[in-house]
């Protein structure tokens, strides 16, 4: 009997489960739209000029990974000349922006989290300031779990796709880990390991609804531009800052609604399990 009520509860999210779980984002980010839009146009939208638009102005950045590849592919020929110093150069360039960029999204990152986790847990509105204040205590943990996270999932990424989709999904929640639990990196991928287990399935259903929906968003804006004739450099503006306003603050949103779910069904499977253990210590019992 213990076992088939765990069964049923883990591991086992229904369409309309994970459907709710979208409805609860799209609630917390109406109920705190103010907030949410100071947060994307201060901090959002900069990170995302940083990354989309001035590293892709770099002279030579288009064919970057490509002769890196071809000279990796050469190592061993005599003949093949080796890329340049400044290229070289350039590419640690690539690098300061890229992170300098990936640093600005962390931040509004914990400050989208904690607005998010203060509505989820008690319907509290969190001011800008408030969200600012809580993002300057934890970005720098963010920051360097979401680089490590991201390099070990490359990693296994690399070996085959399937170990680092997986290693996606099982790390996916270590953001709102940090900032609602207050964890170190380590233990904040620990406990996202440990709170995806059994559910990474339906963890990749939620990912793929969502990415699905951000491509066709995405693509349809970019299009209407296109068709408008806008110059090249409007289309990278309001191409990339457009969607991120609408679309990346979900994401953060959707991490922490899903966190506090999926909380409460360990704890739901914890009580299920223990509660037969329980009743056989009460007297009268056993027979």
């Amino acid at each position: 009997m213990m076992y088939a009520c765990i069964n049923r509860v883990k591991g086992l999210m229904s369409i309309s489960d994970i459907l709710g779980l979208f409805r609860r984002t799209l609630q917390v980010y109406i109920a705190n739209i103010s907030t949410i839009t100071k947060i994307a146009l201060s901090i959002f939208i900069p990170a995302q000029i940083i990354t989309a638009i001035a590293v892709k102005c770099l002279p030579g950045f288009q064919g970057i990974f490509s002769e890196i590849w071809e000279e990796f592919k050469h190592r061993n020929d005599a003949s093949f000349e080796p890329v340049s110093i400044e290229y070289r150069t350039e590419f640690f360039f690539f690098l300061i922006v890229y992170y300098l960029g990936y640093l600005l999204y962390c931040f509004a990152t914990v400050a989208m989290i904690k607005v998010a986790s203060d509505f989820q847990a008690g319907g509290e509105d969190t001011t800008f300031m408030g969200a600012i204040g809580a993002a300057m205590t934890w970005y720098p943990q963010v920051f360097l779990a979401g680089c490590l996270v991201v390099d070990v999932s490359t990693l296994g990424g690399l070996l085959f796709i399937i170990p680092g989709i997986f290693l996606v999904i099982s790390f996916w929640l270590t953001k709102p880990v940090i900032v609602i639990e207050g964890t170190g990196i380590f233990l904040g991928m620990k406990r996202s390991w440990e709170i995806t287990s059994g559910y990474r399935w339906d963890l990749l259903k939620i990912l793929a609804m969502y990415l699905t929906t951000y491509f066709l968003i995405f693509s349809i804006f970019h299009l209407l531009l296109v068709l408008a004739s806008a110059p090249t450099f409007l289309r990278l503006m309001l191409g990339f800052s457009i969607p991120i306003i609408c679309l990346d603050p979900i994401v953060c949103i959707l991490q922490t609604v899903v966190y506090f779910h999926l909380t409460e069904r360990h704890e739901h499977d914890i009580l299920a399990a223990e509660e037969p253990l329980m009743s056989l210590d009460e007297p009268g019992e056993i027979m």
